[in-house]
């Protein structure tokens, strides 16, 4: 029997070795689908026989021997191997999630359903950690060291005037007190500073409408300040600003 060189094939009506097509490295007959294995840069479509520079969507081009297109996860529309974690695109009502190359039902934290794009998981802004579009203003969790507001759907790292930053998951911005201007928790007793009528009791950290013994509302940081320590009560911080004396001493 006729033995012919890669390139060629046994032409049976004149047993001669007769060139294959270019496309093919082995084959058996002349025509393009007629391939066993390709040229380079070409690979084997199986169920045509044929030798070709890309492969259908559902396929990969494997480079083992020989170089043929081989089915993707079924999962995948475009794949780069043969594993559901090789997907480039997705098919139907799975969205590609870059982080994984994976096609899934619900993309995963950090991402969302593009709104531009189909089957597509588009990453959240830098700030979010989930989100209902890409943009700042589209948060619903923050990354871990921001703190979402609500009013803006946006995440910051200093909460509005009148609350404060809750660490507690999910991290947030919380109203303060009412009668708090600024705090560091949700209690009356958590005050930072105070507004309009009300003095900071710095000892309990609670806004008051009167100063207790010892200490007089100083308008300019409406705090209660520390009286002189000769003042039993005072109306300023000098000591020829006394109401009352000290124990030892007199008015």
């Amino acid at each position: 029997m006729l033995v012919c060189p890669n390139g060629y094939y046994n032409n049976l009506s004149d047993h001669k070795c007769a060139a294959c097509n270019s496309a093919c490295a082995t084959c058996s007959g002349s025509g393009t689908s007629a391939c066993l294995s390709c040229s380079a840069t070409y690979f084997l479509q199986a169920s045509t026989s044929q030798c070709v520079s890309s492969c259908d969507p559902g396929q990969y081009p494997s480079s083992g021997t020989p170089s043929s297109c081989l089915s993707c996860n079924q999962s995948c529309l475009k794949c780069t191997g043969p594993s559901s974690t090789e997907c480039t695109a997705c098919t139907g009502s799975l969205y590609y999630s870059p982080s994984t190359h994976a096609c899934v039902a619900d993309c995963p934290a950090g991402y969302v359903k593009s709104s531009s794009t189909a089957n597509l998981c588009s990453p959240c802004h830098t700030d979010c950690a989930t989100c209902s579009g890409t943009s700042s203003s589209e948060c619903l969790t923050c990354s871990s060291t921001l703190f979402f507001e609500s009013s803006t759907q946006s995440c910051v790292s200093v909460c509005d005037s009148g609350q404060y930053g809750s660490s507690s998951p999910p991290r947030s911005c919380v109203s303060c007190n009412a009668s708090c201007q600024t705090c560091s928790g949700a209690s009356a007793s958590s005050c930072v500073s105070c507004s309009g009528s009300l003095f900071l009791n710095e000892s309990s950290s609670m806004c008051v409408s009167d100063c207790p013994s010892g200490t007089f509302k100083e308008a300019s940081t409406n705090k209660c300040a520390a009286c002189s320590n000769q003042c039993a009560t005072c109306s300023g911080s000098s000591n020829s600003q006394c109401l009352s004396c000290s124990s030892s001493l007199f008015f």
